[in-house]
């Protein structure tokens, strides 16, 4: 599996804009912006955590500092399509302030 720097970076970003959904369906907002944790050689994935929603969206452009919408990657279920799924337990859940 090629997991140069590029590699992973292009993976994620393939996720910014992607619709979330609950487990139940319910459309919870797009991803915005994603947190890594990432080494070289590490087969885990890169991903840390998924920040999503309108608030996500006005965190990452700097209009607030409010917490965001926020999911932890161990709680994906599936990635489908543009949208990514949510296992319950994760919605609203909330980051730490930056």
């Amino acid at each position: 599996m090629d997991r140069t720097l590029a590699a992973v970076l292009g993976r994620a970003t393939a996720l910014a804009r992607w619709q979330v959904h609950d487990m139940q369906g319910r459309r919870r907002g797009r991803v915005f912006d994603l947190r890594v944790d990432w080494s070289p050689g590490d087969e885990r994935s890169p991903i840390a955590e998924l920040i999503y929603g309108r608030t996500g969206w006005m965190e990452r452009v700097g209009l607030t500092d409010k917490r965001p919408q926020s999911a932890p990657w161990s709680r994906v279920s599936e990635v489908t399509g543009h949208a990514v799924r949510v296992a319950d337990g994760s919605e609203g859940a909330q980051t730490r302030a930056r």
